[in-house]
């Protein structure tokens, strides 16, 4: 085991930046591990993430008490956590009897035995190194038993009744977290979805996956190649999750790190030669000219790679060879960038769960128009009508007159419209630049065929007008044509399939219906 790890504060052009970590990111450990000792680590101006939030949480939970300060400037003497930004003094003076009970309530919540027979149960899941308080220290290395404290100041003194009360820490509680819960790396902070950093090595830039439980890097979908903005340690395994859905092209081009859609539903991407990895790393695969996956130090790398997952998640294991950030790419075979898309590659510890870090999908409220089952309202027989299709209208519109039952009826749509800034028409979507034939812009549906044109919850199976053999066409006012058999009897409704919301379109399109004689 290496010595206490050290947050690094890094910078750097061309890497990804670390994406907060998710809500759900939890894992079955038990109880977090009793914090050791660990001194002080470079100067920071600001508090770090965990340190900020217990601050901010004990003052909100506990009114009356305040805040006697966070970071501590480098230039004052001696070593303090203050300095690192882990530490934070909690305005609770003992000759104050409603702060006095606040800070020991805090103390006995932090010290006390969970539910599950958990020693300690919150201080450890807040991570807490020690706490000070009322000529007491508690230490979690000394499994949080008082011990008097006295200054180095107050030896000085003949009595240390003699001493500041500051020093002696009778107006305040002087709380110092662990690196990996300053960073807000301890379960008390994951649950609450804290910003949090990742943990170094001591003295390194090099990530440690023990005092990480998870850090997260966004990687988009624009076929560049990214750095980790941290090292990973020679001979060190680490856990990779990767997770999360992309579109890799027009229609339903749609890819997760491993699988693609096709029109036998997901498959395993392309690859090359399977190969054994030093270490406990994952066997990996070299990349094809077809390959689109996520790559991590250029290779796809996942368990259980001849697989797809229903939750688009994927595990790995992997023993970096040297010591040096790693590349990351999300590859696609076409080698066009997809702006907007992007998957997520976690570095998670073993405790934690690949299903807590999957990423979680927008949901598409509006489901596709059902078949008409039901005849609608009556009314004079439909030979000839134009109705306008107004797309902000989720229910569309409806026709004057009536269909009947098993009639056929020839229907022509022209115009187009918007779906917040995106080109649509009654049969294509624009997708960079070209109109394109069925196509789905929630990635977890790849085979719906969105913005369509219903009438009596059937689609049109719409053509070009000039040609029948084309789908998209600008020609003529974007002029399509189809056959239509009405389902039931009655006026119908006329309308298009956006699966989210109707309220950022614009524009509006012209159906018209002839019955065939």
């Amino acid at each position: 085991m290496r010595t206490a790890p050290l947050l690094v504060s890094l910078i750097a052009a061309l890497l990804l930046p670390a994406a907060p970590s998710p809500v759900q990111a939890l894992g079955n450990q038990v109880a977090d591990d009793y914090a050791d000792y660990e001194p002080q680590g470079p100067c920071r101006s600001t508090a770090q993430p965990g340190t900020a939030e217990l601050a901010s949480w004990l003052v909100r939970n506990y009114p009356g008490t305040g805040s006697s300060g966070t970071v501590r400037a480098c230039t004052s003497g001696g070593q303090s956590e203050h300095k690192d930004g882990r530490a934070f003094d909690w305005t609770a003076d003992v000759k104050n009897k409603a702060q006095k009970k606040s800070a020991y309530d805090f103390l006995a919540r932090a010290f006390a035995t969970d539910g599950k027979g958990v020693t300690h149960a919150l201080a450890r899941r807040m991570g807490i190194m020690y706490v000070i308080y009322d000529d007491k220290i508690y230490s979690a290395y000394r499994g949080f038993a008082p011990v008097d404290y006295v200054h180095s100041d107050c030896r000085k003194l003949s009595s240390i009744a003699k001493c500041s009360r500051t020093l002696r820490h009778l107006d305040h509680v002087h709380i110092s977290l662990s690196h990996a819960g300053g960073a807000a790396q301890t379960s008390w902070f994951r649950a609450r979805n804290t910003r949090s950093l990742p943990v170094f090595f001591h003295g390194t830039k090099s990530l440690d996956p023990e005092r990480t439980a998870v850090t997260s890097i966004k990687i988009p979908a624009s076929g560049a190649t990214y750095r980790t903005p941290f090292q990973l340690e020679q001979g060190v395994t680490y856990r990779i999750v990767g997770t999360g859905l992309a579109r890799t092209g027009a229609g339903s081009r749609i890819a997760d790190p491993n699988c693609v859609w096709s029109a036998d539903g997901w498959v395993p991407a392309a690859r090359g030669t399977v190969r054994d990895e030093p270490g406990e790393s994952t066997p990996s695969a070299t990349v094809l000219s077809s390959t689109t996956a996520l790559l991590v130090a250029g290779r796809v790398r996942w368990d259980r790679a001849d697989r797809c997952s229903s939750s688009h998640t994927y595990t790995a294991t992997y023993t970096p060879t040297r010591t040096a950030s790693i590349t990351l790419r999300a590859r696609d075979a076409d080698g066009v960038r997809n702006p907007g898309e992007s998957l997520t590659l976690h570095f998670a510890r073993a405790d934690i769960t690949a299903s807590s870090l999957a990423t979680r999908f927008r949901t598409s409220p509006l489901a596709q128009p059902a078949r008409a089952t039901r005849p609608g309202p009556r009314s004079a027989t439909l030979t000839k009508e134009s109705v306008v299709l107004d797309t902000r209208s989720r229910w569309g519109t409806r026709t004057k007159r009536q269909l009947w039952r098993n009639a056929r009826y020839r229907v022509t749509v022209t115009g187009n419209a918007t779906d917040a800034g995106n080109e649509f028409d009654a049969s294509c979507y624009r997708h960079r630049g070209t109109l394109q034939a069925r196509h789905t812009v929630n990635p977890r549906t790849p085979s719906a065929d969105h913005f369509g044109v219903y009438v009596a919850g059937v689609q049109l199976d719409l053509r070009a007008s000039h040609n029948s053999r084309a789908t998209c066409t600008t020609r003529n006012r974007h002029s399509y044509k189809a056959t239509f058999t009405a389902p039931v009897s009655g006026t119908a409704t006329v309308r298009t399939w956006d699966p989210y919301t109707h309220g950022d379109n614009r524009g509006s399109l012209t159906v018209t219906l002839t019955r065939i004689r």
